[in-house]
This record gives C-alpha cells, sequence and structure tokens, in this order.
C-alpha cells in the first residue's frame, strides 16, 4: 500500500489535541504552546505520505511549518532535527521489505526521498539564511549548554525519568504500547520508527 494509515488528518489532530498534557502549559501561561499545535500538524502531515515519492505541496508546507516553529520559539529547533532524523528512518525502513529488494524499485524511491528531503531542509535553510541570518548563526554556533546550565536536572536518564513523571504512568505507557504496536505492524512501522527517533534525538539533544 502507498499509504502507511488511512485515518483522517483532523480526526487525529482533534484526538491529539485533547490530551489533557497539551494543557499544562496553557494554564501555567505559557505561550509554547502554540508551537505544539505546529508540531502535531507537522507530525499529522507524515500520516499519509509516501516519503519515496515526490509530494510537493507537502514537503514546502512542512518546510515553511519547520521555519515558523523555529522562528516562535528557537528551542524548538530540538524538535525539527528530531523531526528530520525521524523522516530519514521512515525512508530507510521501508527499503528492508522484501518487496523493495528490486534495485530499480530502490533507485526510484531514493530519488524521491531525495527531493522531498532537499526541499524540507533546502527551504527553511535558504529562508533562514536569507532573512535571518543573524539568527541562524547564532542558534547554530551559541553553546546553549553554558547559557541554560541553570535549568539541568543531573543525567540524561534521570531526565527521562522526570519527562516520564511530568507524563505520568498511564500516557507513558500508552505512548510506549501505542508504538510497539505499530512497529509490529507492517503498515505502520515506518511512521513508529519516525516517532520513536523524532522523540528519541530531540528529547536527548534538549537534555543535552
Amino acid at each position: 500500500s502507498d499509504k502507511q494509515i488511512k485515518v483522517k488528518f483532523y480526526w487525529l489532530f482533534i484526538l491529539a489535541s485533547i490530551i489533557p498534557i497539551s494543557y499544562i502549559p496553557t494554564l501555567n501561561g505559557y505561550v509554547d504552546v502554540a508551537c505544539y499545535f505546529i508540531a502535531l500538524i507537522l507530525i499529522c502531515l507524515l500520516i499519509d505520505i509516501d516519503v519515496t515519492k515526490f509530494n510537493f505541496k507537502k514537503a514546502v508546507t512542512i518546510a515553511c511549518l519547520l521555519v515558523l516553529i523555529v522562528l516562535m520559539r528557537r528551542y524548538f529547533a530540538y524538535f525539527v532535527v528530531g523531526y528530520i532524523v525521524g523522516y530519514i528512518g521512515m525512508y530507510v525502513t521501508p527499503l528492508f521489505y522484501k518487496e523493495n529488494k528490486n534495485s530499480k524499485r530502490i533507485k526510484m524511491m531514493l530519488i524521491g526521498f531525495s527531493k522531498n528531503i532537499l526541499c524540507i531542509i533546502g527551504i527553511p535553510l535558504a529562508i533562514l539564511f536569507i532573512f535571518f541570518r543573524e539568527f541562524l548563526l547564532r542558534s547554530v554556533f551559541n553553546n546553549y549548554s553554558v547559557a541554560y546550565s541553570a535549568y539541568q536536572n543531573g543525567n540524561l536518564f534521570g531526565n527521562f525519568q522526570l519527562l516520564s513523571i511530568y507524563l505520568g504512568l498511564f500516557i507513558t505507557i500508552m505512548a510506549i504500547a501505542g508504538i510497539i504496536f505499530c512497529i509490529i505492524s507492517k503498515k505502520t512501522r515506518a511512521f513508529s520508527i519516525f516517532l520513536l527517533l523524532s522523540i528519541l534525538c530531540s528529547c536527548i539533544l534538549f537534555f543535552m
């Protein structure tokens, strides 16, 4: 199947929007919650996409949203890096399927993926370099581990423990169970790999 999950975009968005944990920043008065919904849209855009086929409209939409979320809150750059790493993992996963062992098929997948990733990475970098060059250079070369050292809470494992406490036992178990279930199912495996890699990558970078 070209589509990995046949679910309506708006149902996924509504479902994720009503998770209670998303309202904690709102109740605490943080404007950062606006970025949460952009991140949610970015994730939902990959639900029914075939990363091995070039989709100019979606690639440009994703690229523009990645720029927007970074400009709104700079630390969401960690999410962007994790998103791209997960996107690459989403492409690599189907390469191990038996039906994709054909060299011609692999070549077609590589061409489609390359066009998508060039748009998703190239457009944001071009926009930032042309219109927000100082912001881009400062974001890349500043030492944030020193600047935000007061917010550090122990080692990497301890930070993941704090994250699970913040989310709560029920949501943590459901999230882990959902990813495991999706990995088992071939139709949802690539998307679950994207979620797993993007979450781990962005969290590890943020905690460091």
